[in-house]
C-alpha cells in the first residue's frame, strides 16, 4: 500500500471515529439492563417502578444522586436527589440511598454501589429529583446528566425476579390491610366507616402533597 492510499485510509478511519463520537454525544450512553432502571431523568420529578420477588434474592444497586451541597468536610451533607425501595405490604423502607452508602463524586454528585437482600414479596422502587424545595438553593440542578438508578440481581437469576409495569401510585396490600384510599385521583373523595369493639392498635400510613 503506497503512502497516499495509507493516508486516505487513516483519514477515513479518523472521520468514522469522529462520527461515532458525535453520535454517542447526541444519543447518549446506552440504557443499562436491570430489573429496575431509571435513566435520562429530569428535575422536579418522582419516578416509580414496582417489582415482585418470587423468593428471597440478593440485589445490587448502582445509582447516582446529588447532595444538598458539595461536601466540604468528613461528614457529607444530606442527599437531595436519591432513590429508595419500599415493601408494598407494610410500606416499610427496605433500602435507601443515604450518606452511609453514597460516596461523594464531582461537586454535588454522589455515587452508590450497594447490595441488599430482600424477602419474597412486592416492592416499589422510587427515585426523586425534587430536592429541598424550601431551601431555595439547588446547586445540583445541573447534575441531571449523571442521575441514574439501576437495580439488578446478584444471585438467584432472572427466574426469581418479575418486574411489574405499574405506573400508578402504589397502594398498600397484604393480609393486615384494613383499608386504603389509594390510588386517589384529583378532587376525589374516599371514606371508610369501621367499628372497633375493643381497644386496638392500628398503623396509619398517609401520603399527601404540599401546595
Amino acid at each position: 500500500m503506497n503512502r497516499t492510499r495509507l493516508i486516505r485510509v487513516q483519514l477515513a478511519l479518523l472521520a468514522l471515529l469522529v462520527a461515532l463520537i458525535v453520535i454517542r454525544l447526541v444519543v447518549g450512553p446506552p440504557t443499562p439492563d436491570g430489573l429496575v432502571v431509571f435513566t435520562d431523568l429530569d428535575d422536579n420529578e418522582l419516578y416509580h417502578r414496582a417489582f415482585t420477588l418470587q423468593q428471597p434474592a440478593r440485589l445490587a444497586v448502582d445509582a447516582t444522586g446529588s447532595f444538598e451541597r458539595a461536601p466540604s468536610g468528613p461528614a457529607s451533607p444530606p442527599l437531595d436527589v436519591y432513590g429508595w425501595i419500599v415493601r408494598r405490604d407494610d410500606r416499610s423502607v427496605a433500602w435507601t440511598m443515604d450518606t452511609a452508602n453514597t460516596r461523594p463524586d464531582r461537586g454535588t454528585v454522589g455515587t452508590t454501589i450497594d447490595t441488599l437482600r430482600l424477602d419474597a414479596g412486592t416492592y416499589d422502587a422510587y427515585y426523586a429529583t425534587f430536592g429541598n424545595t424550601f431551601s431555595g438553593s439547588r446547586p445540583w440542578r445541573h447534575d441531571d446528566d449523571r442521575w441514574r438508578f439501576v437495580l439488578n440481581t446478584v444471585e438467584g437469576g432472572p427466574g426469581r425476579l418479575r418486574a411489574k409495569d405499574d405506573l400508578t401510585d402504589a397502594a398498600p396490600a397484604g393480609a393486615s390491610l384494613l383499608w386504603t384510599s389509594a390510588p386517589t385521583s384529583y378532587r376525589a373523595h374516599r371514606e371508610f366507616v369501621f367499628e372497633v369493639p375493643s381497644a386496638s392498635t392500628v398503623r396509619l400510613y398517609a401520603l399527601g402533597e404540599i401546595e
